[in-house]
């Protein structure tokens, strides 16, 4: 298992604003509105990567323990996340619109990154910003909200601290609350 190196460039994520503006627009979509939505809400809320995302079955969600699995993950673990009531309660009204007990979504990663890059261009959004971006989002905004490394690690599955601080961008507030301490 060989990891990819992090790019050298400035590592991209979305503002609060852009993620309202891409669920948003997500909701009304042409297709399965609802499918996308849905994806985009749970990989900005998680942090998960696409394709935990998409291989996400059914027999993943435990209502009763309030959790959330994601099995056989790129590093090769299952990564089990507590449900917040938001998640809790949108993956509640995905269970009862959808027929299927098997695959939470049936789209394929393409067509993921093309309603996307959909949104994008309607937005005015860099398509620089790709899917993964959500990723780094989540982890910038548990950072910025309070919470502490081992945490944030936790979430995104990390075996390594040093690859989660990759996964961290200092936002104009939390650098206002940085100075604030002084």
């Amino acid at each position: 298992f060989s990891q990819l190196p992090e790019s050298k460039g400035k590592t991209l994520f979305y503002t609060e604003d852009e993620v309202k503006k891409i669920l948003t627009a997500a909701k009304s979509m042409d297709g399965d509105a609802s499918q996308t939505f849905d994806l985009f809400y749970l990989a900005a809320k998680t942090g998960a990567r696409q394709g935990e995302l998409l291989k996400l079955t059914w027999d993943a969600i435990d209502f009763d323990a309030n959790e959330l699995t994601y099995y056989d993950t790129k590093n090769g673990d299952d990564r089990v996340l507590p449900m917040t009531p938001d998640l809790r309660g949108l993956l509640k009204r995905m269970k009862r619109q959808r027929i299927d007990d098997g695959k939470l979504f049936t789209m394929s990663p393409k067509t993921a990154l093309n309603r996307l890059r959909k949104i994008q261009s309607l937005l005015g959004i860099s398509t620089k910003k790709d899917f993964h971006t959500f990723r780094h989002t989540a982890a910038t905004q548990m950072f910025a909200n309070g919470a502490a490394l081992p945490e944030v690690q936790e979430v995104l599955g990390h075996r390594n601290a040093a690859t989660t601080m990759r996964y961290s961008h200092a936002t104009l507030e939390g650098k206002k609350r940085a100075l604030a301490l002084l």
